[in-house]
């Protein structure tokens, strides 16, 4: 009877998520039509978007910008597009739910930013001989993907290290190493990317924890130990 009425009370709690769930976008979807109201369902999803979770606030943070540049917040649409893409690459919302004017019209602002927007993807440390000297490396490459045409800086601190024009597609970054691996400690180089008027930092960090030698184990011998005598002993 106990097992029943906890299977009958979590039936309840996931039916009233769902329903919850569905009745955020039917509300959303009644300031869009007949006549959009823009800034209040700029206002609405900007109250709800705390409470969602997974695929329902992907979506909201996807429409927030759209609701933004329509309310003539060009400021506020690039921070929130670039929020989102920082935090979902480029990966697309469930915006099916929308009905056929808006779902026209959110598309072409969607494919808009996905071209113009300087995303970097799939960013990693490649492997680089070191010195004959010290086994350090002399440089760090970078491997990434740029999702569209930009220019770009790199910078350490108030030093700028390398720039240029870069196309859309898979790039290699050379950042210089001398230096860097005397004392332990965090350095972050900037990328800063810019297309059209837009501009976009991406920090690369490089974490340097050097380990004292003496605190280092020492290496197990290779040679296994002499074997033990049994025979009788010398005179």
């Amino acid at each position: 009877m106990i097992r029943r009425t906890w299977a009958r009370l979590l039936v309840a709690v996931l039916a009233v998520g769902l329903a919850a769930a569905a009745d955020w976008k039917s509300e959303f979807l009644s300031l869009l039509s007949p006549r959009p109201d823009y800034v209040k369902a700029r206002e609405y999803l900007a109250g709800k978007v705390g409470g969602l979770e997974g695929a329902d606030r992907q979506v909201a943070e996807a429409l927030l910008p759209y609701l933004a540049g329509k309310a003539g917040a060009a400021a506020e649409e690039r921070e929130l597009i670039a929020a989102y893409f920082d935090k979902y690459g480029d990966a697309d919302p469930e915006f099916g739910f929308l009905d056929e004017v808006t779902l026209r019209d959110f598309m072409t602002f969607w494919a808009r930013w996905k071209k113009a927007f300087p995303l970097v993807m799939d960013v990693n440390f490649l492997i680089r001989n070191g010195a004959a000297a010290s086994g350090l490396p002399a440089g760090l490459e970078v491997g990434l993907e740029l999702m569209c045409d930009a220019y770009y800086k790199v910078s350490l601190g108030p030093y700028a290290l390398e720039g240029g024009f870069w196309n859309r597609g898979f790039h290699i970054l050379n950042l210089p190493a001398a230096g860097l691996f005397e004392r332990s400690g965090t350095y972050e180089f900037d990328l800063d990317l810019r297309a059209g008027d837009l501009v976009v930092r991406k920090p690369i960090r490089l974490a340097v924890d050097l380990v004292p030698v003496a605190t280092l184990r020492p290496a197990a011998p290779v040679l296994p130990p002499p074997p033990l005598r049994t025979g009788p002993p010398r005179p």
